[in-house]
């Protein structure tokens, strides 16, 4: 299972806490406008249960299009969802020359990761293929940890990152933040908050 994968790579990392003063703006994209860019990625969302709307943080770091929080613990999970196909369309009118666009998906973990956490690389984990297919409709998914120090992160010391991939159609990077990972674990690993979000 990927949650499994999740909790072996977070039982080896030792984490520190670091705090970020400055105050960001905030923003409220609706549910209705996220499922219409997810309509475009062949994603489906499901607000998992006990979770409620908050607004988007205005931030350089990473920006994102929904967040969703649980009021019973401290643990907010956000979502990037980018489509692929304008940019395969110019990957294939250009020969095929430079970067597939379906290999970006790890670079773009690796600059979020740093982004986030005031220049901390992170290493990620990748999912079993066969586990992210079955469970995501995905063709390949990786997970990382990260210790937070940025605006994105402000308010929170931890950040738990799953990525899943298909091929020609989107990425999308779903971000846990939280403070303390065992009091969060029952929650990101419950079914109906883990697979959210997932190709159809």
């Amino acid at each position: 299972m990927v949650q499994r994968d999740v909790f072996i790579a977070f039982s080896f990392m030792g984490l520190s806490v670091f705090s970020f003063p400055q105050q960001p703006s905030t923003s409220k994209p609706s549910l209705q406008d996220f499922n219409e860019l997810l309509k475009k990625a062949s994603m489906t969302f499901s607000l998992p249960a006990d979770f409620s709307e908050v607004p988007v943080i205005d931030n350089n770091d990473v920006n994102y299009h929904y967040a969703v929080a649980l009021k019973k613990v401290k643990l907010e999970i956000r979502y990037v969802v980018r489509t692929l196909s304008q940019d395969i369309k110019d990957y294939e009118e250009n020969n095929r020359k430079g970067l597939n666009p379906n290999s970006f998906y790890e670079a773009l973990l690796l600059t979020m990761c740093l982004n986030i956490s005031d220049g901390k690389q992170c290493t990620p984990s990748a999912f079993s293929p066969d586990d992210v297919k079955s469970e995501f409709g995905a063709d390949a998914g990786l997970t990382a940890f990260v210790q937070l120090n940025s605006i994105f992160g402000r308010g929170y010391k931890l950040c738990l990152i799953n990525v899943i991939h298909l091929q020609n159609k989107a990425d999308a990077f779903i971000f846990f933040l939280f403070d303390d990972f065992r009091s969060v674990q029952p929650y990101c690993f419950r079914d109906d908050v883990f697979h959210a979000l997932k190709f159809r």
